[in-house]
């Protein structure tokens, strides 16, 4: 009776979240500050948002992020992740978690990444996604993965893809609900030391093609500009970084004209070199 109950009731989750809650969305206070293309980032948040970029960063790090979707609390971003990189290449934790008691998701994975030459790396992922109803509906555990892909053209130019959920599992039998698939593709150009522009497309199942894109300008050693914006929904993003010795602050803040503000804050702290 519950498995009846949960596919009846799995469909609210579509419903509730509106256009912006979904099974996958880019962390980190600058991914939303660059308008969510990350796709090319070889930050902390890269075991969330392409896996392949860890294989770029040096050193460990430990890293927590909020998103505040809309100042509506159930349809808030809750993660944490830890990377640490070794001769062998880099190994990566991550949590996801929204919702509330009455519905709730969580992504939980473990990633493996590593250079393939001195300009490609690689990276792959094994997912377990969690989706719970509360009022005793119970719950339904889905395994999958992610793969992520990673080339510096020259110092200056970087392209990279990330692809999740490519089997699909069923959520339920209801309407034949499944866990929807993501892909994404995009490049990033570092003009100087300062400025860095990205671009990219994200297409996730039922939803249109997003365009995404980004400036970023370190205005000093310690401070980062940012702004960008979406379009499917269109969105203005903009946001603010703070780096002091081995810990970071990143703000970002996102303004949809009919739904209005959303704000993310990420924390990093990193034990070795850090690689933008």
């Amino acid at each position: 009776m519950r498995v009846f109950h949960f596919g009846i009731f799995i469909p609210m989750f579509f419903i509730i979240p509106l256009c912006n809650a979904q099974y996958w969305s880019p962390q980190g206070g600058r991914s939303i500050a660059l308008g969510g293309s990350s796709v090319t980032l070889s930050d902390e948040w890269a075991v969330h948002n392409n896996p392949a970029g860890m294989a770029f960063t040096q050193g460990s790090c430990l890293a927590a992020s909020y998103e505040n979707n809309f100042f509506t609390g159930n349809l808030g971003y809750r993660s944490v992740a830890a990377t640490f990189t070794r001769n062998s290449g880099a190994f990566g934790f991550r949590t996801l978690q929204t919702g509330d008691k009455y519905l709730n998701y969580m992504l939980t994975g473990l990633a493996y990444a590593r250079k393939l030459g001195h300009d490609f790396s690689a990276g792959v992922q094994l997912d377990a996604a969690r989706i719970s109803i509360g009022e005793g509906y119970g719950s339904r555990l889905l395994a999958t993965f992610e793969l992520g892909f990673l080339y510096r053209v020259q110092n200056k130019l970087i392209f990279g893809a990330h692809l999740f959920n490519s089997i699909l599992p069923k959520i339920s039998n209801y309407a034949d609900e499944r866990l929807p698939a993501l892909m994404e593709a995009g490049f990033s150009y570092r003009y100087s030391m300062k400025f860095l522009a990205t671009a990219q497309i994200r297409k996730q199942s039922n939803h249109p093609f997003e365009y995404l894109a980004g400036l970023e300008y370190c205005v000093q050693k310690t401070s980062t500009l940012r702004v960008g914006f979406s379009a499917n929904p269109f969105r203005y993003t903009f946001g603010y970084g703070l780096h002091i010795h081995q810990l970071t602050f990143d703000m970002g803040s996102s303004y949809h004209s009919a739904l209005g503000f959303s704000a993310s804050a990420s924390c990093q702290y990193s034990f070795g070199g850090r690689k933008p």
